[in-house]
């Protein structure tokens, strides 16, 4: 079940809490392992035993673990966004529209 974080601003406002996310330390923990040991297992690395593997995923599934993109993201430099500046100017809304249209089709394509 995943922790909850209670905030001054939730004592306010009674009922209301932030489920706070599992983390890899979280999976550490649970299994005994190192956090190494456990990164290596999500990531599907070779360099862990099989039977070590389903433990972790075991316990992933168990704690509703999910891979934080924006934490992978900055450690291997890669975060996936595109920048767009468009005109609001009204003769070019549609030249905008399926600009925008076009480029979310490609980026599908090798998503």
């Amino acid at each position: 079940m995943p922790r909850l974080r209670i905030s001054a601003d939730d004592a306010l406002m009674p009922g209301k809490s932030t489920a706070v996310r599992t983390t890899l330390m979280d999976l550490a923990r649970d299994t005994g392992l190192s956090h190494m040991t456990v990164q290596r297992a999500i990531m599907g690395s070779t360099s862990v035993r099989p039977d070590t593997r389903e433990i972790v995923l075991e316990a992933a599934s168990r704690l509703s673990y999910r891979s934080n993109a924006s934490a992978r993201a900055m450690c291997n430099g890669r975060f996936n966004h595109i920048g767009l500046l468009t005109s609001i100017n009204s003769e070019r809304a549609n030249l905008s529209g399926h600009l925008i249209q076009g480029i979310d089709e490609v980026l599908a394509e090798h998503d």
